[in-house]
């Protein structure tokens, strides 16, 4: 038989029978009849056919000295007959296992597969998926991509819901610098765990401890917002336990949303995070630098701090405190609000002041 008669085999227009990786392989059969076991074998590989993800044309074609281009032809024609002749029985019943399954992981989607007899070969989900979209379906899950060149399926649609997760977390981990998944959940709806796993790889910076039930997630120490009155905290007061730092930055953050504010929890599991920080004993923490203390401090911070180490109670009225900001260029006008805010201060009395100490 010549070459150019090939395209004129009869090609039957029911879909293949059998057990989904039987079908398949007609299909290849249907579309390349004349083509070696290891062109088979090629195209299987790319388009996932088999226990393993699909590769590149390159890599397919590289396996049998074809160029990439030629390993597109050869894709096309089994992609081409499989939408000629309509989706196999085994692939709507497998498509249905994938969506009863999701979300999990490529491997036990592959095993629930098997397990359910749909094929007789274990055969990677996304090979079926590149299927299913060549036969014009839409399946009820799609492929995501975890760390370690891991898959998993997670029901398709919900792509939106991580999107909204993900710019969620990265803002309030600049603001807040730690929050708890529970909290992010409340803002966007929920999501299963293998789904928070797929938006925590894109969280960049973001971390995870479990505490008493929940997930408590930390960012970069130079992104956030908490920065700033921690290392003021410690730097003037040497160190401080994370009951005391949290009452500062709650202090600090009087006017926000209570639930912007870290508790002791969330504070000790960011600050166990950080490298600039150092756990002492007795739960204190303190810079692990201290030689660079002065230069994180404000000039509103060491006009307060040198007042009150000259009173010998270490205790000073707000008037003095006053008079040394604005002895150091501060307006008098704001010092109220910016003496009520510092985290670095405490009331002690009526009008009276102190450096924070351990709770």
């Amino acid at each position: 038989m010549r070459t150019g008669d090939r395209a004129r085999l009869p090609m039957p227009r029911t879909p293949a029978p059998g057990p989904l990786d039987i079908a398949l392989s007609l299909i290849l059969h249907r579309a390349l009849p004349f083509a070696s076991g290891k062109r088979h074998a090629a195209v299987r590989a790319r388009l996932g056919l088999g226990q393993d993800p699909p590769i590149s044309q390159r890599a397919a074609g590289a396996r049998i000295g074809l160029s990439h281009q030629r390993m597109a032809m050869l894709e096309h024609q089994v992609l081409d007959v499989l939408a000629a002749t309509g989706p196999p029985l085994s692939m709507l019943r497998a498509l249905d296992v994938l969506a009863e399954v999701a979300p999990c992981d490529s491997a036990t989607a592959a095993l629930a597969l098997w397990c359910e007899r749909t094929t007789e070969e274990i055969i990677h989900p996304a090979g079926l998926l590149v299927a299913a979209d060549a036969a014009g379906l839409q399946p009820a899950v799609e492929l995501v991509e975890l760390a370690g060149r891991r898959t998993a399926l997670v029901p398709a649609g919900s792509a939106a819901q991580r999107a909204a997760f993900i710019a969620l977390a990265r803002r309030r981990l600049a603001e807040v610098g730690v929050v708890r998944l529970s909290r992010l959940l409340q803002g966007v709806g929920p999501l299963s765990d293998l789904e928070v796993d797929v938006a925590r790889d894109q969280v960049r910076g973001g971390e995870r401890v479990v505490r008493n039930g929940d997930v408590l997630w930390w960012g970069d120490d130079t992104s956030s917002a908490i920065v700033r009155p921690l290392q003021r905290m410690l730097a003037g007061c040497g160190s401080l336990t994370a009951d005391s730092l949290a009452a500062g930055i709650a202090q600090h953050w009087r006017y926000r949303k209570p639930d912007d504010v870290p508790d002791r929890e969330a504070l000790d599991v960011y600050l166990a995070g950080q490298p600039a920080y150092r756990r002492m004993a007795g739960g204190r923490w303190s810079l692990r630098s201290p030689e660079t203390a002065d230069e994180l401090l404000l000039p509103e911070d060491r006009a307060g701090i040198g007042v009150i180490r000259t009173s010998p109670t270490g205790h000073v009225a707000r008037r003095q405190l006053v008079e040394a900001m604005v002895a150091a260029g501060y307006s008098g006008k704001g010092l109220p609000l910016l003496i009520g805010t510092s985290p670095l201060l405490v009331r002690v009395g009526y009008g009276w002041y102190g450096l924070r100490r351990d709770i």
